[in-house]
């Protein structure tokens, strides 16, 4: 048997069975592996694409909620009727509620417990000792990066 150019010789196992075995010269590794990969991609398809169109739609009907998906349990009518109702703008008595309640949020101004800064001066109020929204953001980043109390004030004082 030759491998690599170099003659091995085994006394105790006869040609005839290590010629099935060893792969033919006119083996032609090219096209084996074509017909290798053409079954494979009959197999396996990677042409399917996704119907965004359907996803879309879908989409479109499932009910929202401050832009979010909300579950069917609490939407308590039919979530293609509102979807509907949205897009010729109307809005249920709960939206409405939901609407003032929200410009009501957002009207309230708070103060910053340490520096007096107020809200609307600030990117975001942050949580504080005593509850959310007492800090601003300069304030409550410096309170979660583990300073004490008196460095904040020090901090306010400047």
């Amino acid at each position: 048997m030759t491998y690599q150019g170099r003659a091995y010789v085994f006394d105790s196992v006869p040609p005839q069975k290590v010629q099935p075995i060893v792969v033919p010269r006119d083996f032609d590794r090219t096209a084996a592996v074509s017909r290798y990969r053409e079954k494979r991609k009959s197999t396996l398809k990677f042409d399917v694409k996704a119907d965004y169109s359907i996803r879309r739609e879908i989409a479109s009907r499932i009910a929202r909620r401050r832009g979010k998906f909300v579950s069917s349990g609490k939407s308590s009518e039919n979530s293609a009727a509102a979807a509907a109702r949205r897009r010729q703008g109307e809005t249920t008595e709960l939206e409405q509620l939901s609407i003032e309640h929200s410009s009501l949020v957002l009207r309230t101004s708070a103060v910053c417990a340490n520096c007096g800064e107020s809200s609307e001066a600030t990117p975001m109020m942050r949580r504080g000792p005593s509850g959310y929204r007492t800090f601003c953001n300069a304030c409550g980043l410096i309170t979660r990066s583990g300073s004490s109390r008196a460095r904040l004030a020090a901090a306010a004082g400047r």
